[in-house]
């Protein structure tokens, strides 16, 4: 975090974090845990933060954004839309569509 700190204003202005979770639910004191939400802190100049977090068979994705950041909606809605092709291609036996080709 203090490399991030000292090179964000140059190099940084996203960063994206995946936390594998435990694949089966977790229980405390015989009451079991519903639901678990990443939150991905902003460090000082670096404006977004999105953290991905999978728990129980489920993946849950969370954007952080400054307030400055005016178009958090358009990139929340962005990721759901991959997240939702990429569903359907694993559904399907797909692969989906790449917009990047490999040289």
């Amino acid at each position: 975090m203090q490399w991030m700190r000292r090179h964000a204003a140059r190099h940084i202005n996203l960063f994206v974090t995946n936390v594998p979770g435990p694949p089966r639910p977790l229980w405390l004191a015989g009451a079991r845990l519903l639901d678990a939400a990443p939150v991905a802190p902003l460090a000082a100049d670096v404006p977004v933060g999105i953290a991905a977090l999978s728990y129980a068979g489920t993946l849950t994705v969370t954007v952080n954004a400054d307030t400055a950041v005016s178009d958090v909606a358009v990139l929340a809605e962005g990721i759901g839309h991959a997240i939702g092709a990429g569903r359907r291609a694993a559904s399907s036996g797909a692969h989906p569509a790449s917009r990047h080709s490999r040289s």
